[in-house]
């Protein structure tokens, strides 16, 4: 539910969202959700003061608790019941002013985003059993920007960036029942060091873009861009399954050591409009420094505990990458009511400091679609395409994927005015394929439909869906 207000040249807006999810499947992870309830509370400004001031700004809080486990809606596996509980909570800013400033327009803020997480992990059937694999592990993030953006010459647009983050990082005492040497060595060190990490990042960007013609534009950009490591990378003491959504089967350590990763980046596009035709080519390459993923690790202690594993113990580690591709957006309209619209994009990940494949990127991928459009309706059909994933991690024994492509039909009606009623079908031969992104299955029930452990899941079979969307 939400509330807006608007008085002149100042808006307000105030909304809450509150969730509770019933037992659900999560068939890419250890455990199932079996409870997740929270709400999430934001506000929002927007304002002018006088002609040339503006002013944004935004507020938002959350707290959020979610239970999960092994047993309530999938078979036990032998290792035995788990039951995790876990917490969130924190809130977020961001304040914007932007004013002319030297023939251009310059824009300056501050924003930020603080939370704390915690997660235990309990058996059902053994009270003495606990993990505590995060506790009050904190990262917080102070953020201060400027942009700048004039026309020095006709055609000519230059817009320039600049950002500090600060980022606290910070985590409580690790524990477990356990009492093994391995598990007591792993909770010591990680209790005997000094858990606090600051990071001071900055960013820049500058974009330049010019008008070779009026129906032509050219851009070219350039970028450094920082990114410190999550709490799962930093804090996760023990190995686990806590990889922030990697879902790849793999049990993962953490590393206080870890360096905000640095990346890189240059860009060429072009923009070409004639008529009712348009074409929109990008290319990019990115140089990643420090780039965190898991590598096989050599911690003695993590390696007992995991030794009944089948696949290797990866660390979060700090490596060098090279991502590099492009995309294309084109299409045209024909006959007054008919649009034909495509896009086409690949990216190509590689480890610089080895002979490797990046861990989950996406194929080569297209979409085409042709579309009728009238005053009160519209009806369509698209064909989405991905090739297959070959090039593939094999660090991270990542398993390949084959091509596949699907067929979607969608509509739209203006019922009356201001009602809009749309309608479609999604995957409509109902074809059997994987996305390369989807992450590998962890149920044993699934192996009765032809699913494997670590096999990856499938994508969404034949899909109907009806939408309705009233404005006044």
């Amino acid at each position: 539910m939400g509330y807006g207000f608007r008085h002149e040249a100042h808006v307000l807006d105030v909304d809450f969202n509150y969730n509770f999810t019933r037992p659900t499947g999560t068939p890419a992870l250890p455990m199932d959700i079996i409870m997740t309830e929270g709400g999430v509370l934001t506000a929002g400004y927007r304002g002018r003061i006088g002609d040339e001031v503006g002013i944004k700004a935004a507020f938002n809080y959350q707290d959020v608790r979610h239970t999960m486990d092994n047993f309530s809606i999938r078979r036990t596996p032998a290792t035995g019941k788990r039951f995790s509980r876990n917490t969130a909570d924190g809130f977020g800013y961001r304040l914007m002013i932007d004013f002319p400033l030297l023939g251009g327009r310059t824009t300056v803020g501050v924003d930020g985003d603080n939370a704390t997480h915690n997660a235990t992990i309990t058996n059902p059937d053994a009270p003495a059993f606990f993990i505590k694999n995060f506790n009050d592990a904190q990262r917080d993030r102070y953020g201060f920007f400027g942009e700048y953006a004039l026309s020095p010459l006709q055609d000519w647009t230059i817009e320039l960036g600049a950002r500090v983050n600060y980022i606290v990082m910070n985590s409580g005492r690790a524990d477990t029942h356990f009492q093994t040497a391995p598990w007591r060595a792993l909770v010591d060190n990680f209790n005997n060091r000094s858990r606090s990490r600051n990071d001071v990042n900055y960013d820049l960007t500058g974009i330049v873009r010019h008008h070779l013609s009026e129906s032509l534009e050219i851009e070219l950009g350039f970028a450094r861009k920082t990114r410190s490591p999550s709490y799962q990378q930093r804090f996760l003491w023990a190995p686990l399954d806590a990889t922030g959504g990697l879902a790849d089967g793999f049990l993962y350590i953490g590393n206080l050591d870890l360096k905000p990763e640095t990346s890189y980046q240059g860009e060429l596009g072009l923009t070409w409009r004639q008529g009712t035709f348009y074409a929109a080519p990008r290319a990019f390459y990115r140089y990643v420094n420090n780039y965190i993923q898991g590598i096989p690790t050599s911690n003695p202690n993590a390696l007992a505990i995991a030794g009944a594993q089948q696949r290797p113990l990866l660390q979060y580690a700090n490596i060098d990458a090279i991502l590099y591709g492009g995309d294309v957006e084109a299409g045209f309209r024909f006959l007054n009511h008919w649009r034909v619209d495509g896009t086409l994009s690949y990216v190509r990940g590689q480890r610089d400091d080895a002979k490797d494949n990046l861990y989950r990127i996406a194929p080569l991928n297209g979409l085409l679609s042709l579309f009728y459009e009238s005053t009160k309706w519209t009806l369509g059909t698209e064909v989405v395409g991905y090739w297959r994933q070959r090039k593939v991690s094999k660090f991270n024994d990542e398993p390949t994927t084959a091509g596949y492509a699907l067929w979607h039909i969608r509509s739209q009606v203006e019922v009356i005015r201001g009602l809009q009623v749309g309608a479609g079908v999604e995957n409509l031969l109902n074809k059997d394929y994987r996305v390369h992104l989807n992450g590998l299955n962890r149920a044993l029930d699934n192996v009765a439909s032809g699913i494997g452990i670590g096999e990856r899941l499938p994508g969404i079979g034949r899909n109907f869906y009806v939408t309705m969307n009233y404005e006044w």
